[in-house]
């Protein structure tokens, strides 16, 4: 993929880098929509987050894949430690 995908190019880092993975395994369109609301990085991969969350809610099926969804590098560094309590707790809410 080029570096241009999402407008990654004119994004600083590390956004960038979060942009960049979201616009391959989501979309562009979907990973633009992340930005929406996030003034920085946190804040990105939090609204990542939540639409796998509900994108899970919504097909059970992806539960198998919801895991490794949550355990990428890039987020396990880069959330909150308050999100990560909450995190456990959807996925325990889930049965994940």
């Amino acid at each position: 993929f080029p570096v241009t995908i999402g407008g990654c190019d004119s994004i600083p880092y590390p956004l960038d880098i979060f942009v960049f993975d979201s616009a391959v395994n989501c979309g562009v369109s979907k990973a633009r929509s992340f930005m929406v609301g996030a003034s920085n990085s946190s804040e990105y991969l939090l609204n990542r987050i939540d639409y796998y969350i509900e994108i899970t809610r919504k097909n059970v099926s992806l539960q198998k894949f919801f895991r490794g969804w949550m355990i990428q590098d890039e987020l396990t560094e880069a959330i909150p430690p308050a999100y990560t309590e909450y995190l456990g707790r959807r996925m325990r809410e889930m049965g994940i």
